[in-house]
């Protein structure tokens, strides 16, 4: 039986993706990346196929149709999606299969029936007050319009307070300094126990 796959959750800006992409270089053996599907354009340096399936809407509204989603949400005006294909793929691989998805995502793979049952973590933002946290980290990326780093913090306000559900959460983790967090996620993640 393949180990139960790890889904990592929190708003955007948080680090979710610089703690999976670590975990993935580390230890790229032992770990599978999910890698979703959106209708959103490649941002610079990404590729088709490793960062995201980049489809159009219709492809995706056909591939929804068709019931190829474990787990699908419309972010902003774009569509994401894990398919069932992709899961297959990396769990045949005998990997422990990694999400990165929001909180709908969550809600969805909850009920998706996943086997083994997924462990689910989140990525929360240091301090008193998280949101102004993540609108620097996003205004640094300095990839994100004003409108869209507003989106998302509106969005990451939705998902903060889910993260006060604890008995909704295998883990959560407060990424104060990302080379700590770091280390407990990976530790998290190796272990085979849970």
């Amino acid at each position: 039986m393949s180990r139960r796959p790890i889904v990592v959750a929190g708003p955007s800006g948080v680090g979710k993706g610089t703690l999976i992409a670590r975990l993935m270089q580390d230890e790229g053996t032992r770990f599978g990346f999910s890698v979703s599907y959106t209708t959103r354009a490649p941002r610079s340096g990404e590729e088709h196929g490793k960062h995201y399936y980049f489809v159009t809407r219709e492809e995706f509204e056909k591939m929804r149709s068709a019931g190829a989603f474990y787990e699908w949400n419309e972010y902003g005006t774009n569509l994401y999606g894990t398919s069932r294909a992709e899961v297959a793929r990396v769990q045949g691989l005998g990997m422990c299969l990694l999400f990165d998805v929001d909180i709908n995502g969550v809600r969805q793979l909850k009920e998706a029936g996943i086997t083994p049952a997924p462990r689910f973590v989140f990525i929360s933002p240091p301090g008193p007050d998280p949101l102004a946290v993540l609108r620097q980290r996003l205004t640094g990326r300095g990839t994100e319009s004003e409108a869209s780093i507003s989106r998302r913090l509106n969005q990451a306000a939705v998902e903060m307070q889910w993260r006060d559900k604890e008995s909704y959460w295998d883990r959560i983790f407060i990424n104060d300094d990302l080379d700590k967090t770091y280390q407990e996620f990976k530790a998290f993640a190796l272990d085979v126990e849970h």
